[in-house]
């Protein structure tokens, strides 16, 4: 669903958003209530599969509470997945952080009252599900306000789209089954080469690789957001920026992250390991291999939502598997047989470099060079997004409020695609009136800075001019279609009725806290 609605925002297309939306959120509550009967009433059969067996067998009725009360908060931790990454992308991030605080807060506190009112695991789960609907109630109230652009909508569904979004949901699926099958594995060579001693320095090891995979992880689902949207607007050079901007941010921030772990390791170690020297010798080692492995994953795991926003799926599925399967415990098998139990901890960067070196080999084969850039492991097609010459673009900010692009450039280049004069009036219309709009009204609503950025693309025997800006939201097509039920009063926003009138088509979309304006002449 992200991925298609992060490319139906690019392209402006407000209603098929909307309609990706409401069928996932469809589809996904019957999957959940489903699954909530299941939890409720197959607790045995769950509790046999989990391993509540034979001497285990004890556990069996805690196990059916827990599931009980956890299956209660199924259905809202899935609608709040699925509105999570709308919310943001639709100006509501201080919603969502809300939203993650206070479910954790409520979890919290819920399972220590658990604890002291002798709830039990129900009570615990209880607590979980309790967190979830909140974190989905707290996004449903921005959903459903003004500022919003997000509809729950059954006419906008197109039921034939539900093959593409369950074929574009395929490689978190396929991750999530990887994860699940590695540690069957690895647990078992672990158990094998150091007992239980490396299989609580593993235990260690994954605690604090889910704490410093946050930055990387943030990283990673930012790279699927904004690609998406560029994806949406062929803009090829921006997806390209936004890529370089990724790796930087990965070495700086991640870098940091890994540069503290790797240091503090030992300390770290022995905190964990509780008063256990070959606990903490053996967790000091493998932290140090995860800080590694922290750089190499997000630049990994960037790669892979490049690609699922792409629509790459074949190269994702394959990266997928490889870096959360295939990779990591084939080295370790390798590794465990040459270097012990030191080798399993080794194995995950060292299969993570491996992949990031298979896959630039693979690049340098297929275009067939040694030289290769950013550009050409990225695989765009190479007729994919406007050339270079075929785009026009300034930017205008609340620091600078010159207006770089005279009209006189813009029938310059409508004169190099062939476009006629009048064609290049209206493009020049619909500009200087939006832009001039934004900066007499959107740069003095507030004493934060501000910029508008303008893209024209020359695409067949039409032009696309992308104007988005960081001012507080304002609806351009919402409040021009307002005044149309007023035609007498010609002079009110005339700017605005003019581009209008002018265009051919006209979208507006808020992502990401931007005003979005997408005009068709």
């Amino acid at each position: 669903m992200q991925t298609l609605c992060t490319k139906a925002y690019g392209a402006g297309q407000v209603d098929r958003v909307n309609g990706f939306f409401s069928m996932a959120a469809l589809v996904g509550g019957i999957i959940s209530v489903l699954l909530l009967l299941v939890f409720v009433f197959c607790g045995d059969s769950i509790g046999a599969m989990l391993g509540a067996v034979g001497n285990s067998a004890d556990l069996l009725p805690s196990l059916k509470a827990y599931l009980i009360g956890l299956g209660v908060g199924t259905p809202g931790i899935v609608l709040f997945t699925l509105l999570l990454p709308l919310v943001q992308m639709s100006g509501g991030s201080r919603f969502a952080k809300i939203s993650v605080s206070a479910g954790l807060i409520v979890c919290v506190v819920g399972d220590i009252l658990a604890v002291v009112f002798n709830a039990g695991m129900l009570g615990i789960g209880l607590a979980t599900s309790a967190g979830e609907w909140l974190q989905f109630f707290i996004l449903l109230g921005y959903a459903t306000s003004p500022k919003s652009s997000i509809r729950f909508s059954i006419r906008d569904i197109e039921w034939k789209e539900l093959g593409s979004m369950v074929a574009m949901g395929l490689p978190k699926a396929i991750r999530r089954v990887a994860n699940m099958l590695r540690p069957l594995i690895l647990n078992r060579l672990v158990l094998t080469l150091g007992g239980s001693a490396a299989m609580s320095a593993m235990t260690i090891r994954n605690s604090l690789d889910g704490l410093g995979d946050v930055v990387g992880s943030g990283i990673a689902a930012a790279v699927m957001l904004v690609i998406g949207i560029l994806y949406g607007e062929e803009n090829r050079v921006g997806i390209f920026q936004i890529c370089r901007l990724a790796i930087k941010s990965i070495f700086i921030g991640v870098g940091a992250v890994a540069a503290v772990l790797f240091v503090a390791a030992p300390w770290l170690a022995e905190l964990y390991a509780a008063g256990s020297v070959e606990v903490a010798d053996l967790a000091t080692f493998a932290i140090r291999c995860m800080a590694i492995n922290l750089i190499l994953n997000a630049i990994i795991e960037s790669y892979i939502n490049f690609l699922q926003a792409t629509e790459q799926m074949l190269k994702t599925h394959i990266v997928n598997v490889a870096s959360r399967f295939a990779c990591v415990v084939v080295c370790a098998l390798v590794f465990g047989s040459l270097f012990g139990i030191n080798g399993v901890w080794l194995a995950f960067p060292v299969g993570s470099l491996l992949l990031i070196v298979a896959i630039a080999v693979i690049t340098m084969v297929r275009k067939r060079s040694v030289w290769i850039t950013l550009e050409d492991v990225l695989g765009l097609p190479a007729d994919f997004g406007a050339a270079p010459e075929d785009t026009l673009r300034f930017s205008v900010t609340s620091e600078d409020q010159t207006y770089p692009i005279k009209t006189q450039d813009i029938y310059d280049f409508c004169d190099a695609h062939g476009f006629d004069r009048k064609k290049a009036f209206r493009t020049a219309l619909c500009l200087e009136e939006m832009v001039t709009n934004i900066v007499d009204h959107g740069f003095v609503l507030d004493d934060k800075p501000h910029s508008v950025d303008v893209r024209i693309v020359a695409k067949g025997d039409e032009l696309i001019v992308r104007v988005r800006d960081d001012c507080p939201l304002f609806n351009v097509r919402e409040k021009g279609e307002e005044w149309k039920e007023h035609p007498d009063n010609i002079a009110d926003n005339i700017g605005i009725r003019m581009t209008m009138a002018s265009a051919k088509d006209l979208k507006y979309v808020n992502t990401l806290g931007t005003n979005t304006l997408i005009i068709t002449v």
